[in-house]
């Protein structure tokens, strides 16, 4: 048998509804009929909760080998995203540190290589993430936008106290100014996010739910 035969045999032998099951681990009725017709597999957290709804042993239930099959894919995969991960939060790390290079022009250096890089970077990290569950709460939410706020307000007094910058600055065209103050705002704005993100998400946690 199955875990899909399994899981429809015991909650019939318990007389509850699909409904009834889904209201008590949280999720969609839709859900519950997935797994008791081979569309899709519970989680492992899940596994756990039918375990104890059914009083029937966990063992029991993982005694499938295309349940164990998708686990270890799902594993698997999970991994694969960690790699991901992590590997796109290092080269935010460098984007990061040549985002004030680019900022404060160290040894010539200006190119929009960098903050376009920085961006997509941290937007490809953003998509990959998944331990959002963390930041719903109300004091991480206001943690992240104070970060934000602070570190580009740091990084405009440190352009306001830019001597070469002022002074270059000054010697433009009105409309030359312009445009090189909308530049650098949004070279400020790219650093900023780009710090916010190494400081929230570290350490970073992948979490997978599949």
């Amino acid at each position: 048998m199955n875990i899909s035969q399994k899981l429809k045999q015991c909650r019939s032998a318990k007389n509850l509804t699909q409904a009834e099951v889904a209201e008590q681990l949280h999720v969609s009725r839709k859900t519950i009929s997935g797994w008791e017709n081979e569309r899709s597999y519970p989680d492992p957290t899940s596994l756990i909760k039918l375990s104890d709804l059914y009083h029937v042993p966990i063992d029991d239930l993982l005694r499938d080998e295309r349940l164990l099959k998708h686990y270890d894919k799902a594993n698997k995969n999970d991994n694969k995203l960690k790699l991901i991960v992590r590997v796109e939060y290092i080269i935010n790390i460098f984007c990061f540190i040549f985002g004030y290079i680019e900022l404060f022009h160290v040894r010539g250096v200006h190119t929009f290589i960098i903050p376009t890089i920085s961006i997509l970077n941290v937007i490809m990290l953003l998509f990959h993430f998944q331990n959002w569950q963390k930041f719903r709460r109300s004091l991480m939410k206001l943690a992240g936008v104070a970060t934000f706020l602070a570190l580009f307000a740091i990084n405009v007094t440190m352009t306001i106290f830019d001597r070469q910058f002022v002074s270059y600055f000054t010697r433009l065209s009105p409309s030359y100014i312009a445009g090189l103050a909308v530049g650098r705002i949004i070279l400020l704005l790219i650093i900023s996010l780009s710090g916010s993100v190494i400081l929230l998400m570290w350490p970073f946690q992948h979490v997978s739910e599949s």
